[in-house]
């Protein structure tokens, strides 16, 4: 899976080339997203791309490409896990659709303020359509652990 996640303004597009160095443009790519804001590409066996051209592997080189009209600021992430975790960003809503009964993971971390104490954070999910749960685990650092590795 690559995702790409902008950060504020901007609306990159993602562009993709398989099994070589050459580089993807926007005529001219294996697999692309260019939908508003936000892309991701799911990357399988099953994928449009390989069912095409009959290709049975998908090792080797996947080469990037990322197109902007404008100025963009971006989250790019690869991940081949079975379950990936998204990072997610201060301020910035994400879209993202799912399959029934499919769980996606995010994760985000909770800053310090100039106190030194974690800061106050509002959690919203809003569904345009279906239902979904949301669910919040914390992580809470072991102080002895760290006092003892300085």
């Amino acid at each position: 899976m690559i995702s790409l996640s902008t950060v504020g303004s901007g609306d990159p597009d993602l562009y993709v080339n398989f099994g070589d160095d050459r580089l993807p443009t926007r005529e001219s790519s294996d697999m692309k997203s260019s939908t508003f804001k936000s892309e991701i590409i799911t990357i399988n066996l099953n994928h449009p791309y390989f069912k095409t051209n009959s290709i049975k592997s998908m090792k080797g080189p996947f080469v990037i490409g990322i197109y902007g009209v404008k100025r963009s600021n971006y989250t790019l992430v690869v991940s081949q896990e079975k379950y990936p975790i998204q990072l997610l960003m201060d301020n910035t809503a994400l879209k993202a659709s799912q399959e029934p009964f499919e769980i996606v993971y995010y994760a985000w971390y909770n800053m310090q303020n100039d106190n030194g104490a974690a800061k106050d954070f509002k959690l919203s999910l809003t569904v345009k359509n279906g239902l979904a749960d949301i669910y919040l685990t914390t992580y809470i650092e072991n102080e002895n652990a760290k006092s003892s590795e300085s």
